[in-house]
């Protein structure tokens, strides 16, 4: 059976790790590393799973392995790893770290290792997240599986057949969650303004939100967000009023900018690692 390691033992990574243990992963095959060795010893107490003393053990160790540090300390993490052991031809490396390329990753790891590239939110933080997956066409198939696998412990899936589209995912989901707090925030506020208590305000913005959000997911193959918001749209009622107030203010194009900002940044991080030899 193939053992699964983790470089990095932060939130996200603890995360994956509780998916894949309360799903169909043995924890005697996840190995993990992390320099704090407090996170360490409690991510193995409250998992079952396996550490090691080094990286280099590690990727020794293991088919498998996660990178899941933060992307500032990546070259450095992978640089201090020997190629005889780092770049083997039957080493999967799947990267959760946002804004580094598979080419550069490649060429710091070697050729001859096999990277994935995956984009997981915040909310998989809680299990409801949504993950971006690129893997170069020549990849093959049983690996890609194995990320899939491993990455739906958190959340949903998306494979996406360009890597650049793993920037559109960044802008959408991987920023999305603070797109749709900054929403609750105004709301919050408004309610607040209009005569409700804090609490108050806040249960029914966030009550809302969820509500919305499960009638969206319970249809998502039936009737498309448009659908819904015109199916509680009712002539010269109050909620139209609001939406009629939304559109004149050009609320699509104030998403549409602020989407292709995050996108631009996106692709601006990834040169800028790019750069590092």
């Amino acid at each position: 059976m193939e053992k699964i390691g983790f470089i990095g033992c932060g939130n996200m990574a603890a995360s994956i790790i509780g998916g894949m243990v309360s799903g169909d992963f043995d924890p005697k095959i996840i190995y993990a590393t992390d320099s704090d060795n407090a996170k360490l010893a409690d991510i193995s107490e409250k998992f079952g799973i396996n550490t090691l003393n080094s990286n280099a053990e590690l990727v020794s160790v293991c088919d498998i392995v996660v990178l899941a540090v933060k992307p500032q300390v990546m070259h450095d993490i992978i640089d201090a790893l020997s190629p005889e052991i780092r770049n083997l031809k039957n080493k999967l490396y799947i990267s959760i770290a946002a804004g580094i390329k598979q080419s550069t990753l490649k060429r710091w790891i070697g050729e001859n290792a096999t990277v994935i590239r995956t984009m997981p939110n915040t909310p998989s933080l809680i299990g409801k997240g949504v993950t971006g997956i690129y893997a170069e066409q020549n990849t093959a198939s049983e690996k890609v599986e194995k990320t899939i696998q491993i990455m739906s412990a958190v959340g949903t899936d998306i494979i996406v057949k360009e890597e650049r589209l793993l920037d559109t995912i960044t802008a959408i989901s991987g920023s999305g969650p603070a797109y749709y707090f900054m929403v609750m925030e105004v709301m919050i506020d408004s309610a607040i303004g209009l005569g409700l208590d804090k609490e108050s305000a806040t249960k029914a913005v966030i009550g809302t939100a969820l509500g919305a959000a499960a009638m969206a997911q319970a249809q998502i193959n039936e009737t498309a967000p448009a659908a819904l918001r015109k199916n509680v749209t009712s002539p010269n009622g109050t909620t139209e009023k609001a939406i009629a107030s939304f559109q004149a203010d050009g609320i699509g194009t104030v998403f549409d900018k602020a989407v292709n900002a995050a996108y631009s940044r996106s692709q601006e991080l990834a040169d800028d690692f790019d750069k590092v030899k």
